[in-house]
């Protein structure tokens, strides 16, 4: 089965984790909204309850901040994903189980 989500910023900051464990392989596209934003993607494999919390430790994925729209895979069992950016920016997760 295969999951599509969508997560997005308006301005500056962080997003709200979005759980993806369950998740076997799990494909990330982060859109800056316009040049002058740049936006990452975090992965967690804490615990739901260190997320909830606020204990977590969040993992830069490995294209850092970008400002063009970039794709990567997460190959592993990771507990949550959350956007981070500069400006506004939208974050597409498609799962498969």
């Amino acid at each position: 089965m295969i999951s599509h989500m969508s997560v997005s910023v308006a301005e500056a900051g962080v997003s709200d984790p979005t759980y993806i464990l369950g998740f076997r392989e799990t494909t990330i596209s982060v859109i800056p909204a316009s040049a002058d934003a740049l936006a990452k993607c975090q992965y967690s494999t804490s615990s739901r309850k260190a997320i909830q919390d606020g204990s977590a430790t969040w993992i830069d994925w490995p294209k850092g901040n970008i400002s063009l729209p970039a794709t990567d895979v997460i190959l592993f069992r990771a507990t949550a994903v959350r956007l981070q950016a500069t400006g506004a920016a939208v974050m597409e997760i498609i799962g498969s189980e």
